[in-house]
């Protein structure tokens, strides 16, 4: 009981403040967004990922969708062969604003990248994809990818639609999701609470909202989106701490199988048909 209520403590209190003062949080307790703070990292943990199920990033136009604030790992992209980035996220800094910009000089004289290439190639836009225009035919990128994106969006499936209008016929997506409570040490806390109760007091607002889908939905969304020689990859599971919360779980999830349930981390990926 003294868990479930700190936890009900950190939720009212995470719901409340502003996203900047999080940001500033997420800094001090190193969990910001790794394509900000480690954004090589990031990109070696994304391209192993894409390399695994066969989607290759040389030479092509790739859009990554909630990018982060800054666009260091679209350098790390184009570094890498990547012939085109477009990054997206409603929280984008804009790459002529000064600290951003003195942050990506520093990472392309690092990575021997020239500046003027880099502003031929990188495209950064401040918004969201669902109500962006889409581009025209050959402006489409030949692959979307989000990182831990889709967990923290109201609808998946309109983001995954989205995704599959922005890309050209034959084009790929993949998302990496990660479905544990973001109170990271109580992976399946937010699924013991009913809707009603979740979503008036407990969920995260805006961007670090989390919409508590699990893996039958996203794999159904994939589908419904249209995409075609859909993958489905499991990354991460925790049946120990599923079978500690499962007296709790509230009864829209009690009744799922064990083995989906128990499934934390995700990799979905899909083609656009020709």
């Amino acid at each position: 009981m003294l868990m479930n209520l700190l936890y009900v403590v950190k939720r009212l209190f995470r719901r409340q403040i502003p996203d900047r003062w999080a940001f500033v949080l997420l800094r001090l307790f190193g969990g910001s967004n790794s394509a900000e703070t480690t954004p090589d990292e990031g990109w070696a943990e994304l391209k192993r990922r894409l390399d695994r199920v066969g989607i290759d990033t040389a030479g092509r136009h790739v859009v990554e969708v909630g990018s982060g604030r800054y666009a260091r790992l679209g350098l790390q992209m184009l570094r890498s062969g990547v012939a085109r980035v477009t990054l997206i996220d409603p929280y984008a800094v804009d790459v002529n604003d000064r600290e951003h910009r003195s942050v990506l000089m520093d990472d392309c004289a690092r990575l021997g990248l020239g500046w003027d290439d880099v502003a031929s190639r990188l495209r950064v836009l401040t918004g969201d994809v669902t109500s962006l225009p889409v581009p025209s035919l050959e402006a489409r990128p030949d692959l979307v990818v989000s990182s831990a994106v889709l967990e923290h969006t109201l609808d998946p499936l309109q983001v995954l639609a989205a995704c599959w209008e922005w890309l050209k016929p034959g084009g790929q997506t993949s998302h990496t999701i990660d479905l544990r409570d973001h109170v990271f040490e109580s992976p399946f806390e937010m699924l013991t609470f009913s809707d009603k109760i979740w979503k008036r007091w407990l969920c995260p607002k805006r961007g670090f909202y989390l919409n508590r889908w699990r893996l039958p939905e996203y794999s159904s969304a994939m589908k419904e989106a249209g995409f075609i020689n859909r993958g489905c990859e499991i990354l991460e599971r925790d049946e120990a701490a599923l079978r500690e919360i499962m007296p709790r779980l509230n009864e829209q999830f009690r009744n799922m199988d064990p083995d989906t349930l128990s499934v934390l981390g995700l990799h979905v990926y899909g083609e656009k048909p020709v």
